[in-house]
């Protein structure tokens, strides 16, 4: 598996990584990666940004030297298809049952850091596919709504990234 990583500050605690999640063969399952690469591009000082796809147990060593850690990843919430969203770490926990079309799922690895003890702050953007199935590219839906996906993305990351002080509240974010 390769992972590209954007931006100078991989693997130092002060950046707050960003990784993009998804299937690429999924269609709109690959949103979190897409949504990666495209804020890979752009000046967000303190980010380290990657494009992970279906890393399975491989989050683990990503993640391990970083304090705090937003996934963006595709999450079916029944909202608009291209609703850009926040999603409780806690509910992904609770639904560890539901089957995840990455090889492990991030409900997985984030239990494990739990029980092991190394648990950085983690936030979830999510983003509401319109169809995920077989499928190299973003339905029309997404496509189409592309640079606004990236556009909240970017704002929900600047918004915690230039705060001193990580919130644990979730608050939704506007469609």
């Amino acid at each position: 598996m390769r992972v590209q990583f954007y931006q100078a500050g991989y693997g130092k605690e002060e950046t707050m990584l960003v990784l993009g999640l998804g299937n690429q063969l999924m269609s709109d399952d690959a949103i979190g990666v897409v949504v990666a690469r495209r804020l890979g591009k752009w000046p967000m000082s303190g980010l380290s940004v990657a494009a992970a796809g279906t890393p399975g147990y491989g989050l683990l060593d990503m993640v391990s030297p970083h304090d705090r850690v937003v996934f963006i990843d595709a999450v079916d919430a029944g909202r608009a298809p291209g609703a850009v969203f926040w999603v409780e770490p806690e509910s992904i926990l609770r639904e560890s049952h539901h089957q995840s079309l990455h090889q492990i799922g991030l409900s997985d690895v984030l239990s494990l850091m739990a029980v092991a003890g190394e648990m950085p702050w983690v936030g979830i953007i999510g983003v509401q596919p319109h169809h995920i199935g077989a499928g190299t590219k973003l339905s029309g839906a997404l496509r189409c709504r592309l640079p606004i996906i990236t556009s909240k993305a970017a704002e929900m990351l600047r918004g915690i990234s230039n705060s001193q002080e990580v919130h644990a509240e979730y608050q939704a974010a506007e469609d």
